[in-house]
């Protein structure tokens, strides 16, 4: 099984929702939010972006949320191996 974490990651605009999420986070991560600006140019605004992160450490219990929020999908159109991931809403999700 593998085990997962999870990377929070938004344009500097959306600072205060990247940092409401670590505050509920917070004891799963190493290092709080960190701001990081591209190398290059962003082609519709013209200047260069500022994005903002932080990453969780790796636990088992973050399966949940890709085992319900995230199924597999063969594509016919490409290659019939080839699974994609697609976001979903649970069936159940007030349970959750």
């Amino acid at each position: 099984m593998e085990i997962l974490d999870y990377v929070f990651f938004s344009s500097v605009i959306n600072k205060d929702y990247i940092f409401h999420l670590y505050e509920i986070f917070k004891s799963y991560t190493k290092t709080p939010p960190k701001e990081i600006t591209r190398k290059k140019i962003n082609q519709l605004t013209g200047h260069l972006q500022t994005d903002i992160y932080f990453s969780t450490l790796k636990y088992s219990y973050f399966n949940f949320a890709r085992e319900e929020f995230y199924k597999p999908v063969v594509s016919i159109e490409t290659n019939k191996d080839l699974v994609k991931i697609k976001k979903v809403v649970p069936f159940d999700i007030k349970k959750i």
